[in-house]
């Protein structure tokens, strides 16, 4: 499990785009920060402390690391020279420059290794490239009208392996390469058509593979694998995030994953730590204001990232898994390479096996090794439905809505922007109903429609949903089917008419709530019309509703055998009952 604590305020800052850098001092629990071009200072974490402050006349153009080979800090100046020092002394003018032949990008600290990242995209350790820094020559990896947007350094197998984003006019490249001799490279073009890349990071996955994470503008999260094959495998849809701004991604390590960004409601920033082997959100911090473009920094067991004007530090904790309570097994975790162990998973219902058994028979294989392989339903759900929506595969997405009880509110908003914007030629069904509005026939496109209606939802998070993903028009037709249904001309959906007809009048309430200004400013005769229908129907089912609760009693007085006709009624000696003939 993963727990975000309270967060505090470590430094202000002026600017963040003038704060270059966070990284681990010689000892722990002090971190050394690089707040501009001219200033670097060391804090205590425990009491928020200044311990040093390091000044230049010269320009840092990399964050001041501590090199642990040297055991002295080190920083680059003007993106031509370093310098090394010792934790004594404020002004760093007078230590002596080390001038490199070529423009460095930055200093990379992993796993006690300290790497110098040139313009031109190599990366060199630095012993190595101090001691030959005055022929140094460095392969260039950057290619012309490419520009290094972030270097990411992991260790893997007692090998360190080193990837660059590299922007250009058209898309963002990634080149992967072990940090040796070799000058072979791996290049993925990370494009997607008609979105952009909001997130990314290098992560180990869970059989110890060095992999890839993309996160993009539609919420969606894949997995790439770097064994040159250029593999992608879809992982799920992020929503608890605006993907729609540049989200900033750190991996904690194989399963989790920590996120910063907007939040979906656009009112203010979230960090969250999500666990890619479950594919669930684990904790969340929110934050009142979101700073765009912010970078995020793990050190120890403390995330770092700008809020507002201040430096925020947010502690974290990763303990051992209980999500496999969930899923129905136990995971199996082993520290050698060379074995895999693969668990099968049986998913079942204690209160009704037999028909859960049948379910699964029934549809295909896909959903029994989604199942088998430990994924939530929520995350079956998100692999296959937009497969079948792409292909227009009709009947398996009625199987799809008849397996599967709980399906995001998200995607029932989807599902009926599909089912009521698609041509009625795809459907093979020509049966329709005279009553019914044309643009909804035939009757099988009505059948799929009454299963999302019928389903367990919640309004709550529905409405949000409605209101920024389905258009007026199709919220005006699925309105009119509504008033359609509780019609007498509509068709039963299913014994229980009460329960029915309060499902529907629940979903006309949220389709106006979240189109309430719209319809307000409307001068439409027809939309005008449609609202007035909805109305009067609502109107005639609970006039219903309250002559039904004055018979209630009546009725259980009689059930209970307790009626005692009116007293009024005992003397008289007469009575008048009207009768219309006509």
């Amino acid at each position: 499990m993963a727990k975000l604590g309270s967060y505090y305020g470590l430094c202000p800052i002026i600017d963040q785009k003038s704060l270059l850098g966070i990284n681990n001092d010689s000892e722990s629990g002090q971190v050394l920060v690089t707040l501009g071009k001219n200033i670097a200072i060391k804090y205590k974490l425990s009491d928020q402390k200044q311990l040093i402050s390091w000044r230049t006349k010269d320009k840092f153009t990399s964050p001041v690391i501590y090199c642990t080979e040297k055991q002295q800090y080190c920083a680059v100046f003007n993106q031509m020279y370093l310098k090394l020092w010792n934790d004594e002394g404020e002004h760093l003018d007078k230590h002596k420059k080390l001038k490199f032949n070529k423009p460095i990008h930055t200093l990379v600290n992993c796993k006690n290794h300290t790497f110098v990242v040139f313009q031109n995209g190599a990366i060199i350790l630095l012993d190595k490239a101090l001691e030959t820094r005055k022929e140094l020559e460095p392969v260039a990896v950057v290619q012309e009208n490419e520009t290094i947007s972030d270097v990411l350094i992991i260790q893997h197998k007692n090998k360190l392996f080193g990837g660059l984003i590299l922007e250009s006019v058209n898309h963002k490249t990634i080149v992967f390469d072990i940090l040796d001799d070799t000058t072979e490279n791996i290049r993925l073009v990370l494009d997607k058509d008609g979105v952009d890349l909001s997130g990314y990071v290098l992560s180990m996955n869970n059989i110890q593979e060095i992999v890839l994470l993309t996160l993009w503008s539609d919420g969606k999260m894949f997995s790439h694998s770097l064994n040159g094959k250029n593999e992608e495998t879809f992982i799920t849809v992020l929503d608890s995030i605006s993907c729609k701004e540049a989200v900033t991604m750190f991996a904690l390590n194989e399963d989790y994953v920590a996120m910063y960004g907007a939040d979906n409601s656009q009112e203010g920033a979230l960090l969250i730590i999500y666990n890619i082997q479950f594919k669930v959100t684990q904790c969340k911090q929110p934050f009142k204001l979101y700073t765009s473009g912010t970078k995020l920094w793990c050190l120890e067991n403390n995330l770092f990232l700008c809020v507002g004007q201040n430096l925020a530090v947010v502690p974290h904790h990763l303990s051992t898994e209980h999500l496999a309570t969930l899923v129905g097994s136990h995971k199996v975790k082993i520290n050698d390479p060379d074995i895999t162990i693969v668990q099968e998973l049986i998913a079942t219902n204690w209160d009704d096996t037999k028909r859960s058994k049948q379910k699964k028979t029934a549809y295909n294989d896909r959903v029994q090794e989604l199942s088998q392989q430990g994924w939530p339903e929520t995350a079956i759900i998100e692999d296959i439905l937009p497969k079948h929506m792409q292909e227009n595969d009709l009947q398996s997405i009625e199987k799809c809505l008849g397996y599967f009880e709980d399906i995001p509110e998200y995607f029932r908003v989807k599902l009926l922007n599909y089912l009521l914007s698609l041509d009625s030629e795809q459907f093979n069904s020509k049966v329709t109903d005279e009553k019914l509005p044309d643009s909804l026939a035939p009757i099988e496109r009505c059948h799929l429609i009454d299963k999302i209606l019928m389903s367990p939802h919640s309004s709550i998070v529905l409405l949000p949903q409605l209101r920024a993903h389905m258009s007026l028009n199709n919220a005006l037709l699925l309105l009119r089917y509504i008033c359609y249904l509780l019609s007498e001309d509509g068709h039963i959906l299913g014994e229980n008419v009460t329960e029915v007809e309060r499902k529907l009048i629940d979903w006309g309430c949220v389709l106006l709530d979240a189109n309430y200004q719209k319809f307000i400013l409307t001068k439409d005769q027809k939309i005008v019309e449609i609202l007035n229908y909805f109305n009067q129907l609502v109107k005639a089912n609970l006039c219903c509703i309250d002559q039904l609760q004055e018979l209630s009693p009546i009725v259980s007085s009689l059930n209970s055998g307790n009626y005692q006709k009116n007293k009024l009624l005992n003397n008289a000696t007469y009575s008048i009952e009207e009768i219309k003939l006509y």
